[in-house]
């Protein structure tokens, strides 16, 4: 086998088949996945402002970071208490049980959508 380069007539090169001219391919996505973390991450900052009864604008440095991995790698059963725990220093505690409940629904329905 000769390591010559070889050219068609006119010194253009051979064309390549089609399936090599394809961009390499990335992993999949699942875009509605994606779609609804970031709505669910995006629902726990506004409720968050809303528990620490942050003004628009003001600074979030007082806001607990909830990693909703974290969360997730947790017993179901032990999920509850752990937000009750991250978010414990709420000014408005009678919102706090809503807050807890309503995360753990949506982390449900999003776990149910990772599965399919």
């Amino acid at each position: 086998m000769s390591k010559r380069a070889s050219f068609a007539e006119g010194g253009a090169l051979p064309e390549r088949e089609t399936k090599d001219n394809k961009p390499p391919q990335t992993g999949r996505y699942d875009r509605k996945f994606i779609r609804a973390r970031l709505d669910l991450e995006e629902w726990v900052d506004r409720e968050l402002r809303k528990l620490y009864k942050l003004k628009p604008g003001d600074d979030d440095y007082d806001l607990p970071e909830i990693d909703l991995d974290e969360v997730l790698a947790e017993d179901e059963g032990d999920r509850p208490e752990l937000i009750k725990n991250l978010i414990a220093e709420a000014k408005d505690t009678a919102e706090v049980p809503f807050f807890v409940k309503e995360l753990m629904k949506k982390l449900n329905e999003m776990q149910k959508m990772k599965k399919k």
